[in-house]
């Protein structure tokens, strides 16, 4: 079984972020929903990225399969604050390690 296209990867990916982002409101996002908020899907290591819209505080995180690097769930994290950038570049070193 592909580790990635488990429920139970998501939901640990999950509990990293909530453990990382307390005040965050997170949501778990199937295939359909992270590709449908992450918008056009350019060929970039999507397992190295996330996506945040500053002007809602809104953070994507995605779940890639390592093996054809397409997405496969995600979360969404809404803030009720700006992140800063050092926030991001955590949100974005443990997505990269996570993957």
């Amino acid at each position: 079984m592909n580790r990635a296209s488990s429920r139970e990867t998501i939901e640990e990916l999950a509990r990293h972020f909530t453990g990382l982002f307390p005040e965050a409101q997170c949501s778990i996002l199937d295939t359909e929903a992270i590709r449908n908020a992450w918008g056009t899907i350019e060929r970039v290591r999507l397992d190295k990225q996330i996506k945040l819209t500053e002007t809602s505080s809104q953070l994507l995180v995605p779940l890639v399969d390592p093996s054809t690097n397409n997405l496969l769930a995600g979360l969404k994290l809404a803030f009720d604050r700006p992140l800063d950038k050092t926030e991001t570049q955590v949100a974005r070193a443990l997505t990269r390690v996570f993957n």
